[in-house]
């Protein structure tokens, strides 16, 4: 592999290249006329897994801190999700604790002890929605995703009336019959979709950049990395 430098301050050269990444990827250009890996690598990847851009990390050069700024970016956004789908939790319990004396409810909850997210989507996504370098770091991403979070997660609730025989309370006095009502209560998660639109607002042109940065992730780094809650 051949070994190239940066021109100038590293920081001055990211902001260059972010500003004209579209260009650059497409042509093949390099800043000042020279072909340079690194530089390919930021217009080719989102830029969050380089850390925060605004900052010289030395990850244009290492792919242990670009694997581990890609953890650390899953890591942010399970974190977001899982206190998501906590607040929900605790929003349910409140109006389970409203209801009538008599009534029971349950929980039908398919993401209590997992969330399964796209990570690498999500990022890219994240990366392609933002025109300033310097707002693409994780604390951006989860500032975004906690200002969109609403229809992450929702629930339904279905109410049945139901008669059951108890024993009476008096010796040798037939069973008495108890109507209550029976609540159920089912967790529901928007899924990976709903970020583009709602909580990234992607121009159709953004989606096409995000989904460039997939491939590119899939075809440098070996798969699709998963977020898990």
């Amino acid at each position: 592999m051949p070994k190239t430098a940066l021109m100038g301050s590293p920081l001055a050269v990211i902001g260059t290249v972010f500003r004209h990444r579209r260009t650059l990827a497409k042509t093949g250009a390099a800043v000042g006329g020279v072909l340079m890996l690194p530089i390919l690598f930021l217009v080719m990847l989102p830029g969050l897994v380089f850390g925060d851009l605004s900052e010289n990390t030395g990850a244009l050069t290492s792919n242990t801190v670009i694997s581990e700024n890609i953890r650390a970016s899953n890591q942010a956004i399970v974190e977001v999700l899982q206190e998501s789908h906590d607040a929900l939790l605790a929003k349910i319990n409140a109006e389970i604790a409203r209801l009538p004396e008599g009534d029971t409810a349950s929980i039908s909850d398919p993401y209590a002890s997992s969330i399964i997210v796209n990570a690498n989507q999500l990022i890219a996504q994240f990366c392609a929605s933002q025109d300033d370098y310097k707002n693409i770091n994780i604390s951006k991403l989860k500032s975004l995703i906690r200002e969109n979070e609403d229809g992450l997660f929702s629930y339904d609730v279905t109410s049945e009336t139901a008669t059951v025989e108890v024993p009476a309370e008096e010796e040798n006095a037939p069973p008495r019959k108890v109507t209550f009502t029976r609540h159920t209560y089912t967790v529901s998660y928007a899924g990976d979709a709903y970020f583009a639109d709602h909580v990234f607002h992607l121009t159709d042109k953004q989606k096409k950049t995000a989904d460039s940065y997939v491939e590119n992730l899939t075809m440098f780094f070996g798969g699709s990395a998963s977020g898990l809650a």
